[in-house]
């Protein structure tokens, strides 16, 4: 009971102090900037979280995922942005979740070879000229941070919350967004140079889409885990396929159709098996997404084919296949180690768009920060934690999960999927719950209680 009562003496103290800070900065600041009494509000909210229930702080970074804090809070501190200052959250998240609920080693390896690529980055990469000396260090920090979620043993009861707020992301965000409209600071909906209407939320379209596509995931996984709760569930998909047709994406819609096929064929071989009602969500959900297909059509067809296509195939990739082939151009020479971490980021020298900060291709940006061997050694290290997890799942869900993985591998050839953070948190606790939730035989052997 001492121990106890110390640990939740700890808790009040350090709970307390981002409260008080929290309320002083709001007070002296909340008369003439905005913006930057949301991001203090935020801070009392965790700190709020941290005081009165310290397992709520990682449903707050979750919750937190949902909204483009650089895009609806525009400042620097000590040239720290939003963005940095929600990485810094996760670290400090992490460091408190291990220590109510222990760490797990055994899916470290993508942070192995991160690290690994770091080192590499000040020894045997060309390093870029325009990267700083310490960009290396801070990229690791920011790229590899969501992958510290993956070393925390969560208890079964918080791994389920997070698969049932990983749905619900989409709808913060616009019901956000809509809040923030009312305040004048933004606006739901973005009407692009094509033309095209495009359903923003409180992010920018590209983000709230990666939030549909995890959670029309997620939903449709939980509706296979949870069967009590597949009505609730079957909304949520319906919902996010929605959201993700609304955004006018193209890489989330392409990406969710090993999961759609799947659903399908699931769904009709218990139909076939003589399990009539099994035909009720299939018909229900296919139902939604014919309707949202016919309404949202000619928005998709504005993005797609219009007088800007710049490929061969006539069809537009908003200047896609221009900063692909820009990003490839500047890697000849350091094929093998690459540039350094963050070179990505600073090698557009005004000759692209100023969006194409990064590639929107996964695969390129590792290949020009790590090379070959760092962008190979990367990914097959995802593949085998994916295959890991996938493994432990039972029966036929696992087929979900692996449908989810192919997703996210396409996913990753359009967009900034492993290093945005409105995918990636959510996409790391989805497979840390997963883990936590089917625990790996040889987990056993691993440390529990941290510091």
């Amino acid at each position: 009971m001492n121990e106890l009562q110390s640990l939740e003496r700890k808790h009040l103290r350090w709970g307390a102090l981002p409260v008080i800070i929290g309320a002083v900065a709001i007070g002296a600041v909340v008369s003439y900037e905005s913006a930057l009494v949301l991001l203090l509000c935020g801070v009392l909210l965790f700190g709020g979280a941290l005081l009165l229930k310290p397992e709520m702080v990682p449903l707050v970074l979750l919750l937190l995922s949902a909204i483009s804090l650089d895009v609806v809070i525009n400042f620097t501190v000590a040239g720290f942005d939003a963005v940095t200052f929600y990485k810094i959250g996760i670290l400090l998240t992490v460091a408190l979740s291990i220590r109510l609920y222990g760490y797990t080693l055994i899916n470290i390896e993508p942070l192995i070879v991160l690290g690994g690529a770091m080192v590499i980055s000040y020894t045997l990469s060309d390093f870029h000229p325009n990267l700083s000396s310490i960009s290396p260090l801070v990229v690791l920090l920011g790229v590899g941070a969501p992958f510290l979620l993956l070393t925390v043993k969560w208890d079964a009861k918080i791994a389920n919350l997070f698969l049932l707020l990983i749905p619900l992301l989409s709808l913060v965000s616009i019901g956000t967004g809509f809040l923030l409209e009312l305040l004048g600071m933004h606006t739901i909906f973005h009407q692009e140079y094509l033309g095209a209407n495009r359903l923003q939320g409180a992010n920018m379209g590209a983000h709230l889409a990666m939030l549909a596509f995890m959670g029309f995931a997620v939903s449709l996984i939980e509706m296979k885990r949870r069967p009590e709760m597949r009505i609730f569930f079957l909304m949520l998909a319906g919902i996010n396929f929605t959201v993700m047709f609304a955004t006018g994406t193209r890489g989330a819609l392409i990406s969710c159709l090993f999961l759609i096929v799947l659903f399908v064929l699931d769904y009709l071989k218990d139909y076939l098996k003589g399990r009539i009602l099994a035909i009720v969500p299939l018909v229900l959900l296919l139902s939604v997404g014919t309707a949202v297909m016919v309404s949202q059509w000619e928005n998709i067809l504005e993005r797609t084919f219009n007088e800007h296509a710049s490929s061969e195939l006539g069809v537009n990739l908003s200047g896609r296949e221009v900063a692909w082939g820009f990003f490839l151009t500047e890697a000849d020479g350091s094929e093998v180690f690459g540039q350094g971490l963050g070179a990505s980021l600073v090698v557009n020298d005004g000759s692209l768009f100023s969006g194409f900060t990064v590639p929107h291709n996964e695969y390129i940006r590792f290949y020009f920060d790590t090379g070959v061997v760092g962008a190979l050694l990367f990914f097959l290290a995802l593949i085998l934690v994916f295959s890991r997890i996938g493994r432990s799942i039972p029966g036929a869900l696992r087929y979900y999960h692996f449908a989810l993985i192919a997703g996210v591998f396409v996913y990753s050839f359009v967009d900034n999927t492993l290093s945005t953070i409105h995918f990636i948190v959510p996409f790391c606790l989805y497979l840390s719950a997963m883990a936590s939730i089917y625990r790996q035989p040889d987990e056993r052997s691993d440390g529990r209680g941290g510091f």
